[in-house]
């Protein structure tokens, strides 16, 4: 089952922050901004090597998958910047 992207980014955003009583999820002027940009166009494999965590199990690894997260920002803050490629 697909789910639309703007389904998708509400059920990981909005909701989570609704269930919790959090003022978050969302892009407002005075409010912390916390954003991931990707690039919906980029397919790319999931290696071990490429995952930011210490943990590197995941059921992905070795698959092709849509997107790239490009920057990720945390309280307005760029806190990680995607190399070229």
């Amino acid at each position: 089952m697909k789910v639309p992207l703007a389904q998708a980014l509400l059920r990981i955003t909005q909701e989570p922050a609704r269930i919790l009583g959090l003022n978050a999820g969302h892009l407002s002027e005075g409010h912390t901004a916390d954003v991931c940009i990707f690039d919906a166009e980029h397919y790319g494999k999931v290696t071990a090597a490429a995952l930011k965590s210490q943990g590197k199990n995941t059921p992905f690894l070795g698959i092709e998958l849509p997107g790239k997260v490009r920057y990720t920002l945390v309280q307005g803050q760029v806190v990680y910047e995607a190399g070229t490629g």
